[in-house]
């Protein structure tokens, strides 16, 4: 750190509480004071420390809105807010589309964290990455989700409007060798919460 002007990794670390509270004052027209005391009061501290979850935090505070009763609820909000079309107004979303895309981000998440993946490609062949062909294709693993809606068949058009959605970020840019990007969860407490 500090020797390179190129760093070739770069980490995100918890925010302290100094910084949770520069946040909070830069936001304007909130008291960080009671912002802080009201993320410990519902122990939202956790997810505060994390700069994504600290805005959606900040966002319904400074609405006047009542924070998540817990980080589980906050999480599931978030979710629902990442697999939305930002384009698509809100009396728009149709309601059974949208089930079939959160069931099937939590399918796609339960084969990240049981399979041990980190990403995956649109493409068949690529390396080192779920593949479409592992669960679309695949007769063993050929599948539709299931909710109290409906069955919602999880076909390669889902999927590439799943990976298209803010739940998902390019972890590998194209290469020669890939010239497929890779995806992955854009944060792991994603999955893990979908699973």
């Amino acid at each position: 750190w500090g020797k390179s002007k190129n760093p070739r990794v770069l980490e995100v670390c918890p925010l302290t509480r100094a910084e949770i509270l520069i946040s909070a004052d830069a936001r304007g027209g909130i008291l960080s004071t009671a912002f802080l005391q009201a993320i410990f009061e519902k122990r939202l501290d956790a997810a505060a420390h994390w700069p994504l979850t600290l805005r959606s935090l900040l966002d319904e505070f400074s609405a006047h809105q009542p924070l998540p009763d817990s980080v589980a609820v906050m999480v599931s909000g978030t979710i629902h807010i990442l697999l939305r079309d930002p384009s698509e107004k809100v009396e728009d979303i149709d309601p059974a589309k949208q089930e079939q895309t959160r069931q099937s981000a939590r399918r796609l998440a339960a084969l990240f964290v049981l399979g041990g993946y980190q990403t995956i490609a649109r493409k068949h062949d690529s390396i080192n990455a779920l593949t479409p062909q592992a669960f679309c294709g695949s007769p063993l693993l050929a599948w539709e989700t299931t909710s109290g809606k409906g069955k919602f068949p999880v076909t390669g058009a889902v999927l590439h409007d799943l990976l298209g959605s803010a739940l998902f970020t390019a972890v590998r840019p194209p290469s020669t060798a890939e010239p497929e990007p890779a995806f992955g969860f854009t944060h792991q407490n994603y999955a893990e919460f979908l699973a």
